[in-house]
C-alpha cells in the first residue's frame, strides 16, 4: 500500500498562478459543478482519456476499471 496520507512538498514546485487562472475559469464556465464533490470513483471522461493513454502500453482496459 501506497500512503498519500502526509507531506510537504516545495512551495516553490506548486503553479500557483496557473492554478488560480484554471479556478477563476472553471468557476465561471461552470460555479455550481465546479464546486461540487465528484463521483467516487472519478471524473468519467478523465478515467476515459487515461485508458486510451494506456492502450498503445498494451493495457487494454475500460473507462471503468480506472480511478482516477
Amino acid at each position: 500500500m501506497i500512503s498519500f496520507a502526509g507531506g510537504l512538498p516545495a512551495p516553490e514546485l506548486f503553479p500557483a498562478e496557473e492554478l488560480c487562472v484554471a479556478a477563476e475559469r472553471a468557476i465561471a464556465d461552470a460555479p455550481l459543478a465546479a464546486l461540487q464533490y465528484g463521483p467516487t470513483e472519478g471524473y468519467g471522461p478523465l478515467r476515459e482519456l487515461v485508458a486510451g493513454w494506456l492502450e498503445p502500453l498494451g493495457l487494454q482496459l475500460p473507462g471503468d476499471q480506472v480511478l482516477s
